[in-house]
Parts: structure tokens; C-alpha cells; sequence
């Protein structure tokens, strides 16, 4: 299973996704690693945020673009789990629901 950052969590948690998606220790990885899951992570949190401004549009677009990310990472449990959560969330976006939390791992 893949580490989430304590600060990208307790972000998301606390329903904070502008920080969340500017996470450092994720930002950190993406440049450092090249890690497309990180990357993917700050994007749905971006998503997210999107939501919470009222910008459908934003989100749909960002959940989309972390989906091509997290393709990446063929056979990872927690990719696969992040990919249905952005399908999940498309799908609430167009009948006009919220979109089901972030997961954060298998809990």
C-alpha cells in the first residue's frame, strides 16, 4: 500500500482540498520521482476543490485527467480504487449529487 502524506490526509479529512492538492511531501514526489499516483492524489484533490467552488466544470476535468494519470500504474490496488472513486464522482456530477469522499487508502 501506497503512503499518503499525514498532511495530504488530515487536509482531506478536514475538507481543506486547496491545501491538499499544493501538498508539499506529495508535490516532493511528483518532481523528485516522477510518481504518477502522487501526482493523481494532487489532482483529485484539485478536483475536489473544484467542486467546493462551484466549478463543475474544473472538476470534471481534473477527475478525468487524474484517471490518465493513475492508468499509469497497471496492478495497483489503491490506483484502481482512486480511478473508480473518479468515475464514481463523474457520474455524481452529472445527476447533480456530491461526489463520494476521497478515499485515502482501504479503510
Amino acid at each position: 500500500m501506497h503512503a499518503v502524506p499525514e498532511s495530504y490526509a488530515r487536509a482531506v479529512e478536514d475538507g481543506r482540498y486547496h491545501d491538499a492538492a499544493t501538498d508539499a511531501a506529495l508535490r516532493a514526489r511528483w518532481h523528485q520521482r516522477k510518481d504518477t499516483l502522487a501526482r493523481a492524489l494532487l489532482v483529485l484533490a484539485a478536483a475536489h476543490h473544484h467542486i467546493q467552488q462551484g466549478n463543475p466544470e474544473g472538476a470534471r476535468l481534473n477527475f478525468g485527467r487524474a484517471v490518465r494519470y493513475l492508468e499509469r500504474e497497471p496492478c495497483d490496488p489503491y490506483a484502481a480504487r482512486l480511478i473508480e472513486h473518479a468515475r464514481q464522482a463523474l457520474a455524481a456530477l452529472q445527476d447533480g449529487r456530491a461526489p463520494p469522499p476521497l478515499p485515502l487508502g482501504f479503510r
